[in-house]
């Protein structure tokens, strides 16, 4: 897929070539595994915590407990990830085999997970599926994510502008079941049962036809031995790499600080309960409206001043919150409006430049650590998005909020403090990000 003549596993050049060195026909389908990928990650944070504590009737420390300690097994396990995939050498490449593979431990872990049933068996066996999900999760964005850092230059602002396009298109497509489930009057248990079904069709549908319609350029090459020895000591070695990964850190900590807070100060504190989903998925809708001009603008300035006005526009969205008044339905999804348009950005730019970084040390070093460096950027967004869930109800009760309670009985001065953190916990996050890309590029101009 390096380049565009036809290839035997490759579909055919489609009658737009791509002004960045991939047919467009390519891009779609390298893309596609997102689509399954993001819908994953959704119901593990918000469906099915509450599903266990309520419809499984397990106790809800037993609950919080497991989904933090997998998920921390989960972060700890993207490098050794990373590592293993660019050890890969086979006839098929090396990713192609890591995505293949990473659907396996996915639909056996959805059965455990989705389709679990009451009784002694069902703690261990969400134990054991979450461990499944999570690292087939993690094996399935390494392998998409490393395999276009090994596309032309040119080519990364536009895939990985797909690649997110399509991990938003994904998350729409997961929260619209459980509000089609509702309609239909089948609860929790069938929001759950459905989503469990939805995901099982999507994952092999989406990640297959890259598997069996593309070639990854890397089919049957074995570079010299010793081409990975030390990688991660010199990725680490990197002032780029570090500055990169605080950026990644920060900007993870301010999306999960703001998916954390949505709820309660869209739906609870400004009277918004009736339209709170709504409002959120206006608030993806306009970050995947916004992509294909952040891809533009990337392609012009570059990663890190498009990178630098996204994080200013997302800061200006901030600070218009306060202006939001209760009840003032189109002054709340003007702003939200504004500060979607930047939502996707982040992600797609810190990739792409860590893919610049790994071409680098490929050029400089003759070493493969593609799916090494984006291991580092999925572990370090993954970190920030469990921090800021820690750290935003950690913040809640320190103001004295219960989610017990009915909102409007809270003190007036709780009221406040709700609405402080939803702009304050954020902007920590975006501003530390603007620090690290400052410094960085600073960094990257003395050398």
């Amino acid at each position: 897929m390096q380049d565009t003549s036809p290839q035997p596993n490759a579909p055919s050049p489609t009658a737009h070539t791509g002004r960045h060195g991939v047919h467009m026909g390519q891009a779609l389908v390298l893309a596609a595994p997102s689509l399954g990928l993001a819908a994953v990650g959704l119901p593990l944070a918000v469906q099915l915590p509450d599903f266990y504590a309520n419809s499984m009737q397990m106790s809800v420390g037993i609950v919080g407990i497991v989904f933090m300690l997998v998920r921390l097994f989960d972060i700890v396990l993207d490098p050794f990830i990373g590592r293993a995939m660019d050890l890969t050498s086979t006839g098929i490449g090396r990713f192609r085999p890591w995505l293949l593979f990473s659907m396996l431990p996915l639909l056996a872990g959805i059965g455990l997970v989705f389709f679990n049933i009451p009784g002694p068996m069902a703690l261990p066996r969400l134990v054991i599926g979450l461990i499944l999900i999570y690292f087939g999760f993690s094996a399935g964005v390494i392998a998409q994510t490393g395999w276009m850092a090994t596309l032309p230059r040119t080519a990364r602002p536009h895939l990985y502008g797909l690649w997110q396009a399509g991990n938003i298109l994904g998350i729409l497509l997961i929260l619209a079941v459980p509000a089609v489930v509702q309609l239909m009057g089948l609860g929790r248990e069938g929001a759950v049962w459905y989503m469990g079904m939805g995901l099982a069709l999507i994952i092999p549908l989406s990640s297959l036809p890259a598997v069996f319609l593309l070639r990854d350029g890397t089919e049957g090459k074995r570079p010299p031995a010793g081409r990975h020895k030390g990688s991660y000591k010199l990725l680490l070695k990197r002032w780029d790499v570090l500055r990169l990964m605080g950026i990644d850190l920060a900007t993870g900590f301010a999306a999960g600080c703001l998916g954390a807070l949505f709820q309660i100060q869209f739906g609870d504190r400004l009277g918004f309960e009736k339209l709170a989903g709504a409002m959120l998925l206006f608030y993806f809708l306009c970050g995947m409206i916004g992509l294909p001009a952040w891809s533009f603008i990337a392609r012009r300035w570059g990663e890190y001043r498009s990178l630098f006005a996204a994080l200013t526009l997302s800061l200006v969205g901030l600070m218009l919150v306060p202006l939001i008044a209760p009840n003032a339905v189109v002054m709340a999804f003007v702003i939200l409006g504004v500060s979607g348009l930047a939502y996707a950005a982040p992600a797609f730019l810190i990739r792409s430049e860590a893919a610049r970084i790994a071409q680098d040390l490929h050029d400089q070093q003759k070493i493969d650590c593609e799916a090494s460096m984006l291991a580092l950027a999925t572990m370090t967004a993954k970190l920030g998005y469990a921090l800021a869930v820690g750290v935003a109800y950690l913040a809640l009760q320190a103001i004295n909020y219960r989610p017990e309670t009915w909102f409007r009985s809270h003190r007036p001065e709780t009221l406040e403090a709700v609405g402080i953190l939803f702009v304050v916990l954020p902007t920590i996050g975006y501003v530390l990000a603007v620090i690290c890309l400052l410094s960085q590029r600073k960094a990257r101009h003395a050398a």
